[in-house]
């Protein structure tokens, strides 16, 4: 049955812990960085000034760079995030009591994993509003934000 309540717990702590704030941060600074990046290569191409047919190839480029990134990090952070859930239980030796309780294995696995993942798309979350922004510069089509957002995270629950 989920979400049961190994999903309610974990949530709620997952909620909590202070490293996820900073993981939180760490990808959008790095999803800012690539933004300011793309923007110091343009602006020192052309000086400054953009036309509008060239804006639209900046937002382009920008949201190829930003979805290039969102991937490599998506890579990178969605094995980190979801690998160590079980080790943690059994670090903290609360695994026997788990294991011990009526729950099934299924129910103790898949609560904790969809958690992670639903964690993996919230930080999906802080790149969208930057992609949205994109498409009023032109250039990029909302389905290819939101095509870019379902690759990567269908890349991160097949990962």
């Amino acid at each position: 049955m989920l979400p049961g309540p190994v999903f309610n717990f974990e949530l709620m702590a997952t909620a909590r812990r202070s490293r996820f704030y900073l993981v939180r941060a760490f990808y959008g600074a790095v999803l800012l960085v690539i933004l300011w990046g793309v923007h110091s290569a343009w602006t020192s191409e052309t000086g400054g000034e953009l036309s509008s047919q060239m804006v639209s190839w900046f937002a382009f480029s920008t949201f190829c760079g930003i979805t290039i990134g969102q991937e490599i990090l998506g890579l990178v952070l969605t094995p980190a995030l979801v690998a160590g859930v079980i080790a943690d239980e059994k670090q903290r030796k609360t695994l026997h009591y788990l294991m011990a309780s009526r729950l099934t294995s299924a129910e103790i696995v898949l609560g904790k994993l969809l958690v992670r993942m639903l964690y993996v798309a919230v930080l999906l979350g802080v790149s969208l509003p930057v992609l949205s922004l994109l498409v009023l510069f032109g250039g990029v089509d909302p389905r290819l934000v939101l095509l870019s957002c379902g690759a990567t995270l269908s890349t991160g629950w097949f990962l």
